[in-house]
């Protein structure tokens, strides 16, 4: 704009001193001088000119100019002075039109000196753009001196008006000015197509060498900013304030203070050269960063940062420095404060610090902030955002244990409480690649893994994701281990030393044993690129362990195990197991593969087995014996699908073991047990336990994946409670899937003496098969019951529960032997008859298999003598007989004789019922009917009793007698009784009695019926009385 205001005044000057010269020279020269003035010539229509006390006094009027400067102009005044300097006194040009063109060319004063100058009331067309002149004065112009000037102007296009005055010095190549300027409606568009806003300002300025600077306060409305640098325009309604400008040479540089933004101070300071912002320098108080995220394209300020700025979603920032400069790198200084940070799914916030940022380089220093309720502090150093992208930061952090899992994955390990403090660096660069690193120290930590809780503390260091511990000491229930080693997520190297609680180890390796107590352990544990070896020893003082129904250690026992295994692929390979324990000396290799096959190598030597009696679950009593193991296992998969491949032997002389669930030791066996592949021979001499004993037994076994057996026992007593463990037997079922379902074999056992809960037997037989998971007994007979017992069933084992059924008979059996197998222990009867049952049950034991028991049970016996039966002496005391007649025979020691006694019943769950059980003696007849329930050994019935039965008997041969005195079917005196209670001592009370006195009425009723009744047919009992 100063540009084209001195081409505007230098041109209206120019066609001043062109006038002069046309007047004053002569003639033929003022054309040439006025064509090399303007490029063009000058026409002037009329000349006017006087004398008047020495000057004269030139008026033209009407002048045409051409060339440079073209238009017209109304009148020229002009006064010579003729008597003193200088000659030039004043000009006074008004009412002009001029056009101004050739900008290239160079503009200047004549060096004519002059009193005054004044330009009044015209227009002046430059590049198309048009000023209105309101009046030019310039007083003293002399060469080298200075002068005044005042000046008012207008325009169209860049401004609505300009005033100045100031003074300045005149030179023939470079004039200075100075003074004060008033300018209103300046429009920044015209000097940037990427500014907006007008302006209203006031002050001095100054122009020299061709460099104009103004300097006054302003008021800029509607300011708008856009550049590349910029997601969008930076709008300013409104500023006031004090502002400098400097024009020089098509670069404009404006400065600012105090502008408000997002109610945030700022300093603004930029420079536009060519219409395109070329340098900014900003300064501001705390801003927020989601303003300067919206406005600022941040990736283009620092290149390669906006990932970075990404992440960061909330905060503040103070710009202490911000220099930008086009095709240069940024420098600046923040301050940020209250600044959240996401990374992955971590959120750190309260962040502070100071950044600076050198080109594509960012130092740090005093950073802080917190994730969580950790907190890291003095955090320092620099970060490239370009080329090799070099990090260095160091810092001190303070972590609560608890923040742990939100960082790393831990899986089921849960930090309950403790912290961490140390010192943090992360340094490298793409080439060389990123390494964090530290050393800190653990306090008063609690971690939790599934149901156990350990405490820990010591110290650490760490390089990228490996740890080093030295040492860490771990604490649960008042025991220490010491751990120190490496850790990282590929290799584990760690040395384990120390007491140890054993449930510390369940997180390095899972423990095939039922184990718990205090280790010894000087461990080596290593992994690497998924490949764990332990090499150690254990010791096992204080420990307890249990392999079920093989050995079971327990604390005191004094014993050390020394371990060398690999496991790689879910491989695990024993390279060398040894233990010692007080005369045990075990050896053992092996391995077991991804899917549980094992193949194990197992030598075991015990010289005295009451050294290691608690070994095997002797809790007290004699033991003694030697035994010997050597076995190699092939192809060992549990549960079983097929038989192992085994080769060796095991013996033991004179030896005692006990297994848990059998209540009684096994004592003085002799055992031989050969393998061969394929093939077992198990032979066992002098084996007993409890009150039982085997003879010899034998186990021969052929084939793995459907094998074939032969068991053969001879046994001289058996006894099933020594069977019995503390929870009692249960009789499984044989899965589908398993090796016992493809398994046939053939059963003899032969026993001289048995026992089963309440029968008792001898010299039994069993014959059976097995096959399609179901046992057959062909033949099982024995002596039970007083008699023979003859019987054929089988066990399915095929179902979901077990089945057994069995059919049979048994001879010669006696009452007493029935009733006693009934639960009915206080009877003594003599007397022989038989037994036919037909039965079947399902249940895993014997509760069950009674309570669902099934089938016909038949029983009979005849002439014999009933000596005792609880039953029988409560029926005569409440019947009290010997105040009714006399002549009954008692129930002494000569006891009650019969001619028969039976029942049939019918079994369903377990409840035996009849409605036809008879006891016929020579002094009475017993009837009844009724449930007997076997697993609760109770009876609930009704029994009717006659006790004068030969009375009954001669009735019965009289008729007109009999339907006068008995009732049909009934005696002649009778009792009914309920019976309910326990088998052997049951409750017994009267239903009704009837006696000879109330049966009068009776006997006159039967005495009116007497002709319908005299002739009926006697029919036989047990036909209802139907014809």
């Amino acid at each position: 704009m100063t540009r084209k205001i001195l081409y505007v005044t230098g041109s209206v000057l120019a066609l001043a001193f062109l006038v002069i010269i046309f007047v004053v020279n002569l003639p033929a020269a003022s054309p040439y001088i006025a064509k090399k003035v303007t490029r063009g010539q000058v026409e002037v229509a009329k000349i006017d000119y006087r004398y008047d006390k020495g000057q004269i006094i030139v008026k033209l009027t009407d002048l045409k100019v051409r060339g440079g400067i073209e238009g017209t102009v109304k009148q020229v005044d002009l006064v010579f002075n003729l008597m003193r300097r200088p000659f030039f006194k004043s000009s006074t040009i008004s009412d002009f039109d001029l056009t101004v063109s050739g900008t290239k060319r160079k503009t200047r004063f004549f060096s004519m000196p002059a009193d005054l100058l004044s330009i009044e009331t015209g227009c002046v067309t430059y590049n198309k753009h048009k000023f209105i002149v309101d009046r030019i004065a310039i007083q003293n112009l002399r060469p080298g001196k200075p002068f005044r000037f005042a000046l008012a102007m207008r325009s169209e296009y860049d401004f609505e008006n300009l005033t100045a005055t100031g003074e300045g010095t005149y030179r023939q190549k470079l004039s200075d000015f100075r003074g004060t300027l008033q300018v209103t409606g300046f429009d920044l568009a015209r000097r940037s197509p990427r500014l907006k806003g007008m302006v209203t300002a006031e002050g001095p300025f100054t122009f020299s060498k061709r460099r104009f600077r103004f300097e006054g306060p302003a008021v800029v409305s509607g300011f708008v900013l856009t550049n590349p640098l910029l997601r969008k325009p930076l709008t300013i309604s409104r500023y006031a304030g004090p502002v400098v400008v400097t024009y020089e040479s098509d670069r404009i540089d404006i400065a600012a203070d105090d502008i408000v933004f997002r109610n945030t101070p700022f300093i603004l300071n930029l420079r536009v050269e060519k219409g395109n912002l070329a340098v900014l320098d900003l300064t501001s108080g705390f801003v927020d960063i989601k303003d300067v995220k919206g406005y600022v394209a941040l990736d283009g300020v620092v290149r390669g940062s906006s990932k970075l700025w990404d992440s960061i979603p909330e905060g503040k920032v103070k710009i202490t420095k911000f220099h930008y400069e086009r095709k240069k790198s940024l420098n600046a200084e923040l301050e940020l404060k209250d600044v959240g940070f996401l990374y992955n799914d971590m959120h750190f916030d309260d962040i502070a610090g100071f950044l600076r940022i050198d080109g594509h380089k960012v130092t740090v220093s005093r950073g802080q902030g917190a994730f969580r309720s950790s907190r890291f502090h003095d955090a320092a150093g620099t970060v490239s955002l370009t080329g090799d992208k070099e990090v260095r930061v160091k810092g001190n952090y303070s972590v609560n244990l608890v923040d742990i899992p939100y960082v790393f994955e831990t899986g089921a390990i849960r930090f309950q409480n403790g912290t961490t403090q140390g010192v943090a660096e992360l340094q490298g660069s793409q080439k060389t690649g990123y390494k964090a690193s530290g050393a800190g120290r653990i306090r008063d930590a609690n971690v939790a893994w599934q149901k156990m809780s350990v405490s820990a503390r010591g110290s650490y260091r760490f390089l990228n994701d490996e740890i080093s511990f030295d040492p860490l000491v771990v604490n649960r229930g008042g025991t220490d281990m010491v751990i120190r080693g490496k850790w990282n997520k590929k290799s584990v190297g760690v040395f384990l030393k120390g007491n140890l609680d054993i449930d510390h180890i369940k997180p390095f390796a899972k423990i095939p044993l039922e184990t718990e107590g205090i280790a010894g352990l000087d461990l080596d544990l290593q992994k690497n690129e998924g490949v764990v070896t332990v090499n150690g020893t254990v010791a096992t003082d204080d420990l307890s362990f249990r392999v079920p129904g093989v050995v079971a250690k327990k604390r005191g026992l004094n014993g050390t195990a020394y371990l060398t295994a690999r496991i790689e692929d879910k491989t695990v390979d024993i390279e060398h197991l040894s233990y010692d324990m007080e005369g045990l000396h075990l050896d053992g290799t092996g391995d077991v593969g991804p899917d549980k096959t094992m193949n194990l190598d197992v030598g075991m030597n015990i010289n005295g087995i009451e050294r290691v009696a608690p070994l095997f679950f002797f809790e007290n009593g004699p033991v003694a014996g030697d035994a010997e193991v050597k076995v190699s296992l092939r192809d060992l998969n549990l549960p079983l699908k097929k038989l192992p491949y085994v080769r060796g032997f095991v013996t033991m002389e004179n030896g005692s073991i006990q297994v848990p669930w059998i209540r009684k030791p096994l004592k003085k066996a002799d055992l031989v047990a050969d393998f061969k592949g394929d093939v077992y021979d198990i032979r066992v001499k002098n084996l007993s336990w409890g009150q039982s004993a085997l003879r010899s037994g034998r186990l021969h076994i052929e084939g793995a994946e459907s094998p074939r057996f032969l068991l053969s026992l001879d046994m001289d007593r058996l006894d099933f409670a020594d069977f019995q463990g503390k929870a009692g037997s249960k009789i499984r079922t044989i899965p589908p899937d398993g090796f016992m379902a493809r398994t046939t074999g053939d059963v003899t056992l032969r026993v001289r003496e048995i026992s089963f809960s309440r029968l008792t037997g001898t010299d039994l037989r069993i014959r059976g098969t097995m096959g399609g998971r179901k046992l057959t007994i062909s033949h099982l007979g024995m002596n039970a019951f007083g008699g023979y017992a003859g019987i054929q069933g089988d066990i399915d084992l095929s179902g979901p529960v077990p089945a057994v059924s069995m059919k049979g008979k048994v001879s010669q059996i006696t009452g007493g032997h029935f009733l006693r197998a009934m639960g009915a222990e206080s009877s003594v009867i003599d007397g022989e008859g038989v037994m036919v049952a037909d039965l079947s049950a399902r249940g895993e034991n014997s509760l069950e298999l009674t309570n669902t028991l099934h089938g016909q049970l038949s029983v009979y016996t005849h002439d014999g003598v009933i000596r005792k039966w609880n039953l029988l002496s409560k029926l005569f005391g409440i019947l009290n007989v010997y105040d009714l007649f006399r002549g009954k025979v008692p129930l002494t020691e000569s006891g009650l004789s019969y001619n028969k006694m039976g029942a049939t019943f019918k079994v369903a769950n377990g409840v035996f019922s009849t409605n036809n059980f008879v006891l016929d003696s020579p002094s009475m007849l017993i009837t009844g009917a009724g449930d007997v329930n076997a697993a609760k050994r109770e009876i609930q019935g009704t029994i009717n009793v006659s006790p004068l039965v030969a009375i009954d008997r001669v009735i019965d041969k009289i008729p007109i007698v009999r339907s006068i005195l008995r009732e049909r079917h009934k005696g002649f005196l009778y009792g009914s009784y309920s019976v309910k209670g326990p088998i052997d001592d049951p409750y017994i009370s009267l239903n009704f009695v009837n006696t000879i006195g109330g049966r009068t009425i009776d006997i006159l009723r039967n005495i009116l019926v007497l002709p319908a009744g005299i002739f009926e047919r006697q029919e036989p009992p047990g036909n209802d009385g139907q014809q």
